[in-house]
């Protein structure tokens, strides 16, 4: 079987992204892959400009002639594989103009889209931008989901629980078909997921299964946020708040357990900061960061962190849920009550 478009995998984020983009995509002799995690510098310089570039700095020449020359010199007549999932969310660009690029630069083009229920997919969105520190996840989930329900559109975390109204972006501009497989289905089902991401790759399901049952890296430092984790993550609102003095006191009751914690660089800079008064949030940050990736073996012990919602939220997060199942079936025809009951 030989596939005839480029595929673009769009994501979306936290759905097996980097499962995918690690483990399989890359693995494939069917492709040419150009995507995340497995590129040379140039490309992956060419290949951020299509989501983050404004319009008046995007240069789809000059993006195109960088894939043009990988292809040319590398690819051997197989089609393209690009997976990205910046395409996804409203981070930077509206996803309709990264679409747009993405056939200045690849031409017509397939689309693969994992989606996931929108309860489960909070949770997990909200626990990784807690990690890197995002200001507005300080003050807990409650607080975030609200001051994103609120933004429509670029600049929202919450934009992508919207899946369907995504894909049916992809398919106006893409140019050739759009396959959306749902992430429980990995879950639940690998054989059933598996046959269907072969679908879309247009490879034999055989081919795919050695790569699928590769054991998944986890990478306890990114993907486990327990309790204890999130707890120390949070003691950063002291400082957005201008109370360094509450920050330290605690602070320093969990670094009581973290052997040479007070010895680091980055202790060292924090305690600089505060001697010189110095709250910027932007300054405290990547010191926070990097001093909590050190000491992560001494958090991550304990139970798993709980971040619920309120009820109002989880019950709006539960329609959209409704009304996206209820679009995707009239514009694709994919019954996700069949592929996966009781999760939408």
């Amino acid at each position: 079987m030989t596939a005839s478009l480029p595929l673009v995998h769009v994501g979306m984020a936290k759905a097996a992204s980097t499962f995918l983009q690690q483990v399989v995509l890359p693995r494939l002799p069917s492709h040419f892959y150009i995507g995340k995690h497995h590129n040379t510098p140039e490309m992956a310089r060419a290949l951020m400009g299509l989501t983050r570039l404004l319009s008046l700095d995007w240069k789809p020449e000059a993006a195109k002639a960088v894939i043009d020359e990988a292809v040319a010199a590398r690819s051997a007549g197989r089609p393209v594989l690009y997976s990205e999932e910046d395409c996804s969310v409203f981070k930077f660009l509206d996803p309709a103009v990264i679409s747009a690029r993405l056939v200045e630069v690849l031409g017509p083009h397939d689309v693969l889209m994992v989606i996931r229920a929108p309860g489960t997919w909070v949770q997990s969105q909200y626990q990784f931008r807690l990690s890197t520190y995002h200001p507005d996840t300080l003050f807990g989930s409650v607080e975030w989901f609200d001051r994103h329900r609120q933004v429509v559109g670029i600049g929202s975390d919450l934009s992508e629980i919207r899946f369907a109204a995504l894909a049916e972006v992809y398919r106006r501009i893409c140019g050739g078909r759009v396959h959306i497989i749902p992430y429980e289905l990995l879950v639940r089902d690998k054989g059933a997921f598996t046959a269907r991401l072969a679908d879309a790759l247009n490879v034999e399901p055989a081919s795919l299964e050695p790569l699928m049952n590769q054991p998944r890296d986890r990478r306890r430092d990114k993907t486990r946020i327990t309790a204890a984790d999130a707890g120390f993550i949070r003691l950063a609102r002291y400082v957005v708040m201008q109370d360094p003095d509450t920050f330290w006191r605690l602070a320093e009751e969990r670094l009581e357990a973290c052997p040479g914690a007070r010895e680091l660089d980055d202790y060292a800079a924090l305690r600089a900061l505060t001697e010189a008064g110095t709250l910027n949030f932007s300054l405290w940050r990547p010191h926070l960061s990097r001093l909590r990736l050190r000491i992560l073996s001494h958090l991550q012990e304990g139970e798993a962190a709980n971040d619920p919602l309120a009820p109002e939220q989880t019950e709006y997060l539960t329609r959209v849920g409704r009304n996206q199942k209820r679009q995707l079936k009239a514009q694709f025809g994919i019954d996700l009550d069949a592929l996966v009951p009781g999760t939408y």
